[in-house]
């Protein structure tokens, strides 16, 4: 049987884990969107197209980021 000590050692390093993990998914999203960025406004058929994506892309990018995981609301 654990001790209670080992239990929360262990809770303690998945939440370090997953914290870390989320990292570097966000880095993920931030990469595949500066890759797929220049393609896509190169690929618009004006320049109201390309700031309206820009926009809805930016807008996605923060409603699929918690609250808690955000650098501004941390620091």
């Amino acid at each position: 049987m654990m001790q209670t000590g080992d239990v929360a050692a262990n809770t303690d390093h998945s939440r370090e884990l997953r914290q870390e993990l989320d990292v570097v998914e966000e880095t993920l999203r931030l990469l595949l969107q500066l890759v797929l960025a220049p393609v896509k406004l190169a690929s618009a058929s004006s320049l109201e197209t390309a700031a309206v994506w820009l926009l809805e892309r930016e807008i996605m990018h923060w409603l699929t980021l918690g609250p808690f995981t955000r650098r501004e609301v941390i620091m």
